[in-house]
């Protein structure tokens, strides 16, 4: 009895502290939630109007142009289309990148993780 007694104490304890109270020193932050409980995200830091797309082995090939200059994305497969203003994360490049599924070579490719059509 007195073992289920402290093990009671100790589920209202670590049901009432936050979890931020028992990081350690140097731990990332944890994200932060709205009123509804649901994580916020930062905005994206990249934008630019689609100049150009089509949908291949499961991923959006985006052309996207943004202060007089161009470059192509590879991102999740989403349904785009020329014109849209776009928000997109930073990602990971590629240079001489050749996608089987398209049978095309890219002379440089950024992949990012997100892509969200940007609020007019």
């Amino acid at each position: 009895m007195k073992g289920n007694t402290i093990f009671a104490a100790l589920l209202v304890f670590w049901a009432s502290s936050s979890p931020a109270d028992g990081l350690p020193p140097g731990h990332p932050s944890l994200p932060k939630k709205n009123e509804n409980g649901a994580v916020t995200t930062a905005p994206l830091p990249n934008s630019g109007v689609i100049e150009n797309t089509f949908q291949s082995g499961g991923y959006s090939y985006i052309e996207v142009s943004h202060a007089g200059s161009s470059q192509w994305l590879a991102a999740p497969a989403m349904e785009l289309a020329k014109g849209m203003r776009i928000r997109y994360s930073k990602g990971v490049p590629m240079a001489d990148f050749y996608s089987r599924s398209l049978k095309r070579r890219f002379d440089r490719i950024l992949f990012v993780g997100r892509v969200e059509v940007a609020r007019p």
